[in-house]
């Protein structure tokens, strides 16, 4: 239930930043999610205190929850109300997507599956396997965050200066060539021998 919610939120979300964008006339898009990126590290870090001091997950959970939910209400009032175009037919409310969509979808998920295990899992990985502090493990998610939330907030001015096709090429390329050499096989200083 939560990643259907999760799921269908992006959606609408990035919807309303293209119809944004149109209406501005200028990219905006990576700054908007550079913003998701910023409420991502204010997150992480209130997580990296309350894992610091010994708290109870479930009430930072409960707070968060109270907090996002009370600016979520706030927020939602000021949202674009998009609809078609009077003489457009409405969208269908179901319809497969075109093969074209599914090669950029395919593509969105490698890019999404690399971003969640950094983001998602860097701190499972570093308390569980490499034994750190919980502050630490905590700490990690709020320094890919952090760089995160920069190279996003950069990037509209790039896609501005270089257009979106030749950005999403040289970011492609980048991240194809900087994927094998971060992916390879590394053993956890827990696991290695003694005579290291």
């Amino acid at each position: 239930m939560y990643g259907a919610t999760a799921g269908m939120s992006d959606v609408a979300m990035n919807a309303l930043g293209v119809e944004t964008e149109n209406r501005l006339g200028r990219s905006i898009m990576s700054s908007l999610h550079g913003m998701w990126s910023a409420g991502a590290l204010l997150g992480s870090a209130a997580g990296t205190v309350a894992a610091h001091l010994g708290g109870d997950a479930r009430l930072h959970h409960l707070i968060a929850a109270l907090v996002l939910t009370a600016l979520g209400l706030a927020f939602c009032q000021g949202v674009l109300d998009v609809h078609s175009a009077p003489e457009e037919e409405p969208p269908p409310r179901f319809s497969l997507p075109p093969k074209s969509a599914l090669v950029i979808g395919a593509i969105g998920f490698c890019g999404v599956f690399a971003e969640g295990a950094s983001l998602d899992w860097s701190a499972v990985y570093l308390r569980g396997e490499l034994g750190s502090s919980a502050g630490l493990a905590a700490a990690s998610t709020t320094a890919f965050a952090l760089t995160m939330a920069v190279a996003r907030l950069v990037g509209d001015r790039v896609v501005d200066r270089f257009g979106a096709v030749r950005t999403v090429r040289v970011g492609g390329a980048v991240a194809t060539s900087a994927g094998p050499w971060w992916s390879s096989p590394r053993t956890p200083p827990s696991r290695w021998p003694d005579s290291a």
